[in-house]
């Protein structure tokens, strides 16, 4: 009985692991690692419309000044749908349906260039895959790429190739990965550019405040290690940080305030190893209005 009774619970325990995508792979370490770190002088408004429409403009200067409209809408019943307008002359869309079988994401995109794309992403329990068609139409130039992910309580393996189909079927990348996920936190080894790059990345919620990553990258240019953490000070501030081996320092403050409901960002980055260390090789100010 008693062997019965552990052999129950055991199952009982069990919980249903559905693995990541493939470019999900390292996912939480990459956006510790690049979220909020907007190098650039921009202004943005944000309103949340009837009807699941989110109305967005705003303005840049890096260089020079452009502005850009977005309008985004969602749906219960078919998804998602978003046009974005920039005033020096680009402008996307996309459209992703993903309200009509669990796990079934359909995307369509395109852009001014012309190039359209076509993705399909499906999940279930222990398999994840990708299949996408890029056509950049002035060339004809067509691209395809798939995906493969399999896992099993917390580990998933996976790959990808990419051909393009337009000239000699000649197969452009290829790479595996595998990660390791639990309720805290994720290791992923993954490889780039046909296997000439290898990644191996950490992340970790270390507390509900705090959050840790670090990766290592492997290429014929050297190893390169980096090193962040993102820590909410409270409940209106949020603090970033990041440095790499190659002097890289690089940080992000943010802060909300109730009246006016304004957002605003503070990032810079420093060369810890040129003659000037405190002085900001980039910055920039982000002001968020509205519905942020």
């Amino acid at each position: 009985m008693p062997s019965v009774s552990l052999c129950l619970l055991g199952m009982s325990q069990h919980k249903p692991f559905t693995p990541p995508l493939w470019g999900n792979f390292g996912k939480s370490v990459k956006d510790l690692f690049t979220k909020k770190y907007t190098f650039k002088n921009q202004a943005i408004t944000k309103h949340n419309a009837k009807n699941g429409v989110t109305l967005e403009s705003g303005g840049v200067y890096n260089n020079d000044l452009t502005g850009y409209v977005k309008v985004t809408q969602k749906s219960k019943e078919l998804g998602t749908a978003e046009v974005n307008i920039e005033t020096t002359g680009k402008a996307d869309g996309k459209v992703k349906l993903d309200q009509y079988l669990k796990g079934l994401v359909l995307t369509l995109s395109g852009n001014e260039k012309p190039s359209a794309k076509f993705n399909v992403d499906y999940s279930q329990e222990h398999f994840a895959g990708s299949a996408s068609v890029d056509t950049t139409i002035k060339n004809m130039q067509t691209k395809v790429e798939g995906t493969v992910v399999v896992g099993h309580e917390g580990l998933a393996l996976g790959g990808q190739a990419k051909l393009d189909v337009s000239g000699d079927n000649e197969l452009e990348d290829f790479n595996a990965g595998v990660e390791y996920t639990q309720e805290d936190f994720t290791a992923t080894i993954q490889t780039g550019d046909k296997t000439e790059k290898i990644t191996a990345s950490y992340f970790q919620k270390v507390s509900a405040d705090l959050q840790v990553g670090a990766s290592v990258d492997f290429s014929k240019g050297g190893r390169v290690l980096t090193l962040g953490d993102e820590y909410q000070l409270d409940a209106d501030t949020t603090l970033k940080g990041k440095l790499n081996t190659k002097g890289v320092v690089s940080a992000v403050v943010e802060h909300r305030l109730a009246n006016p409901k304004l957002q605003f960002g503070v990032a810079a980055s420093f060369n810890a190893f040129n003659g000037a260390p405190v002085v900001a090789d980039q910055f920039g100010l982000t002001l968020t209005f509205g519905d942020f």
